[in-house]
């Protein structure tokens, strides 16, 4: 290929659409064939889906290190400003921030005070991904509407385990 550049389809526009959970085009669009060969050509949209991947990932193992000092903040404020708090999630515009936090406000929507309105906002921006809250569950629940599994005793949580009084 002579100007991947100039190709409207490229893998990385594949991978992206992916991620971004996006309807892919037509095989058509985008299998080339050269000698009998069919193949996906590549572009530099590739590395922008890498930079993408490594910051979600990076995310996620973020998440799964501090998930216990998340929730203890969690619960020990009295209320959220739901306006500033999907402020801050569409300037990350991204589905799994969505769907976990969501997951998490919801599990203490009554204890924050939080609207239904605001658990619906996050819910139609989660995407359809299933997704694990964090790394290492030993008994997981599973969350349909999130589409998330979770650890059960999430609730209990606390310094490593979870607290005394669920033993």
């Amino acid at each position: 290929m002579e100007d991947v550049e100039a190709l409207p389809v490229t893998i990385g526009h594949l991978m992206m659409a992916e991620i971004e959970e996006e309807a892919l085009p037509e095989t058509v669009d985008y299998i080339h064939s050269r000698n009998g060969v069919d193949f996906i050509p590549s572009s530099m949209v590739l590395s922008a889906v890498d930079s993408k991947l490594r910051l979600e990932m990076g995310a996620e193992g973020m998440l799964s290190r501090i998930l216990e000092e998340v929730l203890s903040c969690v619960v020990s404020v009295n209320s959220i400003d739901e306006t500033k708090m999907l402020s801050y999630l569409a300037g990350y515009d991204s589905a799994f921030l969505y769907q976990k936090t969501g997951f998490i406000f919801s599990e203490y929507q009554t204890e924050l005070g939080i609207s239904n309105d605001f658990i619906k906002i996050r819910n139609n921006r989660s995407g359809n991904s299933k997704r694990y809250l964090t790394n290492g569950i030993s008994e997981p629940g599973y969350s349909g509407e999130w589409k998330l599994v979770y650890p059960k005793n999430i609730k209990q949580m606390k310094n490593g385990g979870i607290e005394d009084a669920a033993i």
